[in-house]
């Protein structure tokens, strides 16, 4: 299992509560564009993930440790 964690550090003048409403608007926008391709017939099903995986698998700039 990999050791690498992703760390937030807080912004100076950022109060927590407008970081959450953040975070949560930014998850609202990736969510949204996801299901726009969805309904636009740009995001297969299971056979679309598959080839998408494969793609990914194939990038060599992506280091593996």
């Amino acid at each position: 299992m990999s050791k690498e964690r992703v760390v937030r550090v807080p912004h100076e003048g950022v109060a927590p509560e407008q970081a959450r409403s953040l975070r949560a608007r930014a998850w609202r926008f990736v969510f949204d564009c996801w299901e726009q391709k969805k309904a636009a017939g740009e995001v297969g099903g299971e056979e679309h993930a598959r080839k998408e995986s494969k793609d990914v698998s194939r990038n060599q700039t992506i280091p593996r440790h």
